[in-house]
């Protein structure tokens, strides 16, 4: 291959990717699955986003499957066509040390499914999701700053969306009105469930309805609690001790058949919070 772009001009439904470094700001305008094979990094040139799909009618599908996305001047992927729709899905990919947003989802129609992926170190923020959103069995960890409107996530949009068995921890967010380090919810907004929302700076939840989920500081919601989870200060994974072991909703929307770690969901009485099931 030589380039990644050059194979999606080709207008490839799948495009394998081979093992190695991509400097390069991909714009997807048709439908297409960028799958990496090995460890595939994409990097966006200069200023600009690694990923940047634009849309049309009906909706542009973009999967992007065991990449990761870092490094980028402008964030990881920002989808906001100008024109049209377009239907993105992340799964089993890393978003990491980009100088933006890791996902930015909005600013025209963009729905969003992020699956099983870690969103790490991204100085402006996690995830900002302004559509419809399916997030589910995620770590979303150290994102943010304390200049930055978006903490671990900033979502706002339809009750048709999902956040469930996310772990958003040690993210940060400027202190604003509506702004967390933890989760800010705007607009109408489903049921949150299953969530681990610990050690961010600058408030945990800001708007927002969280069920059958771990609140520092904060448990608006009968079946949440304060307890400490007993993470892993490196992975985030939880011990075997842990009190968010069987404590979630294993019949909330999104719960998944597998964790982040690929371990079968559920493997107690009932499923565990966060992205990890208690090994």
């Amino acid at each position: 291959m030589t380039t990644v772009a050059a194979a999606i001009a080709a207008n490839k439904p799948y495009v394998k990717i081979p093992a190695g470094t991509y400097n390069e700001s991909l714009l997807p305008v048709r439908s297409t699955s960028l799958i990496g094979v090995g460890n595939v990094v994409l990097t966006g040139q200069g200023t600009s986003p690694a990923v940047s799909p634009e849309g049309a009618f009906p909706a542009v599908s973009v999967v992007l499957q065991g990449v990761s996305i870092e490094g980028g001047g402008g964030g990881g992927v920002s989808c906001s066509p100008v024109l049209g729709a377009v239907k993105l899905t992340i799964v089993e990919s890393t978003i990491k040390l980009n100088a933006g947003v890791g996902v930015f989802a909005g600013g025209g129609f963009c729905e969003l499914t992020l699956r099983r992926s870690r969103v790490l170190s991204n100085l402006g923020g996690g995830v900002q999701a302004l559509d419809t959103y399916t997030i589910t069995n995620n770590l979303i960890a150290a994102n943010g700053s304390s200049q930055s409107a978006v903490g671990g996530a900033s979502l706002m949009a339809s009750s048709l969306s999902t956040f469930t068995n996310n772990t958003v921890v040690s993210n940060t967010a400027k202190a604003a009105a509506g702004s967390a380090g933890g989760i800010a919810c705007m607009g109408t907004q489903p049921t949150l469930y299953n969530n681990i929302v610990w050690g961010n700076g600058g408030g945990a939840i800001a708007t927002c309805t969280l069920m059958s989920s771990n609140i520092q500081t904060s448990t608006p919601g009968a079946t949440n609690h304060g307890a400490d989870c007993s993470l892993d200060v490196l992975t985030f994974l939880p011990l075997a001790s842990s009190q968010c072991a069987d404590a979630g909703d294993s019949s909330a929307p999104g719960v998944g058949a597998i964790d982040l770690s690929g371990a079968a969901r559920v493997q107690g009485a009932k499923v565990d919070m966060g992205a990890f099931e208690v090994k």
